[in-house]
């Protein structure tokens, strides 16, 4: 489909608010180097993964908490061993473990999928890629529908360029629900799936009409696929990162491509329409080469870039969702890290992200940056779910063993749109919120239970 460009403001205030960024945690190799990933915030701790380093080089799972102290080191891959090395992308919680992956090791040393308990122990992988034909080389993160995982391989499968599959969590159920290169526009290298509920949305690398890469959408069981938009290179950026959903528009980067050939931030909607360019980097001191998806808190959307800045080493930067208002927060020095890769998560007022290089011996860093705006979620769960998350309206929160005293429910202008006190709390804790007559958009549900108030943001999309 050919979508209609609408072209935002494209230059960065050339300001810094160092002030706002804290460094909470210098690798060392031992504890692992090159953390690419995407922090995953569970109970009082923040979790993540590094794809080398630990004491075989082959990467680690880690965990520290949000004020950066009590860092853990809770597994060490090794590639001599069949459970899998080299992790790839952020973890995820179900029933009580997290689940990642990783891009190569194995029986066929074509990556796996695995599962650990968050105190590092029960460590189990539950599955083998195999290359032809359910897909080989799994790439970024892992989804979950209440049901099944969901995630993406980047080559092998039954065209050799890439599958998109589905997976039980107790390790069965395996299909590809589809298979990348049946068509001569398909695409190639697939990034991480998210979902609005009722369709899978993605982005490849490369492949599409261009072979600069596509955004595409299919339907959780297997059906319905469209290619629905084709990046062109200097109109609007090539080879396209992972997006983030906000119920109306899918927000991403191009980590090259645009006009000045430095990447681009962009948002659409997912058929095709609306898409506006927020920023087109030029590279030098406002920044370029962006890795990783975006993060929009109702107000401003976040990222991070891999090169440019004062110092040619990335920045973070924000801009306004109709793309206004572009400041940069961070420039890298090198000390504080270097190049973004990973995607931001917030905790109250903070985003907590990686560098995957820099800070002290220049294996990367944690770092956390004060942002003060709008609502926000805290992100601790105290295994509280909330699902499905895209929802049509209709959603269900639940808690494991923990007393859920009141509900109160915000849209990002701070209005009280819903609340439920404790009497009208089912003390299962397992109880359905009906939303359908509030429209799409971002809501921030605060969860007030015996150990706290826990702060969640849910996006509606009707």
């Amino acid at each position: 489909m050919k979508s209609k460009l609408i072209i935002g403001a494209i230059l960065l205030v050339a300001f810094n608010c160092t002030a706002q960024y804290t460094k909470l945690y210098d690798f060392d190799s031992i504890n692992g180097r090159l953390p690419r990933c995407t922090l995953f915030s569970y109970g009082s701790f923040l979790y993540g993964i590094t794809n080398n380093g630990g004491l075989h080089d082959d990467g680690v799972i880690f965990k520290l908490m949000p004020d950066g102290t009590s860092f853990t080191k809770l597994h060490d891959f090794i590639s001599n061993s069949t459970d899998g090395y080299d992790p790839e992308g952020s973890l995820i919680s179900v029933d009580s473990f997290l689940f990642g992956m990783t891009t190569a090791g194995g029986f066929n040393n074509m990556g796996t999928i695995f599962k650990i308990k968050p105190d590092g122990t029960g460590y189990l992988k539950i599955f083998d890629f195999t290359g032809y034909p359910n897909g080989g080389y799994p790439g970024g993160s892992l989804i979950f529908d209440g049901t099944f995982l969901y995630g993406v391989t980047v080559s092998e499968g039954l065209y050799f360029q890439g599958s998109i599959f589905k997976i039980k969590p107790d390790g069965t159920g395996y299909v590809n629900i589809y298979n990348f290169g049946g068509t001569t526009t398909d695409g190639k290298g697939a990034n991480s799936l998210i979902t609005d509920g009722t369709f899978l949305y993605g982005t490849t690398y490369s492949g599409g009409t261009n072979d600069l890469g596509i955004i595409y959408k299919i339907k959780l069981d297997g059906t319905g696929y469209s290619n629905f938009f084709n990046f062109s290179g200097s109109l609007n950026g090539r080879h396209p990162s992972n997006l983030y959903y906000d119920g109306t528009f899918l927000y991403g980067t191009t980590a090259s491509g645009g006009s000045n050939n430095y990447g681009t931030s962009y948002k659409v909607k997912p058929d095709g329409t609306g898409y506006l360019m927020l920023v087109d980097f030029t590279g030098g001191i406002i920044g370029g080469c962006p890795f990783g998806s975006l993060f929009y808190d109702g107000t401003y959307v976040y990222g991070g870039t891999g090169c440019g800045g004062a110092n040619n080493k990335g920045i973070v930067y924000k801009i306004k969702a109709d793309g206004t208002g572009n400041a940069k927060i961070i420039d890298y020095d090198g000390t504080n890290g270097t190049s973004s890769w990973g995607n931001f998560i917030s905790i109250g007022n903070f985003l907590y992200g990686t560098t995957v290089s820099g800070g002290i011996s220049n294996n990367g860093t944690i770092f956390k940056i004060d942002i003060s705006t709008g609502i926000k979620e805290n992100n601790l769960t105290y295994n509280i779910f909330i699902s499905p998350n895209p929802t049509n309206g209709i959603f269900t929160i639940s808690a494991e063993n923990l007393k859920m005293e009141s509900v109160t429910i915000y849209n990002v202008l701070g209005e009280i749109v819903y609340q439920l006190p404790n009497f009208q709390i089912n003390t299962s804790s397992n109880f359905q919120i009906d939303l359908t007559n509030q429209p799409n958009g971002i809501y921030f549900i605060n969860l007030k239970t015996e150990q706290g108030i826990v702060s969640k943001k849910i996006i509606i999309n009707k």
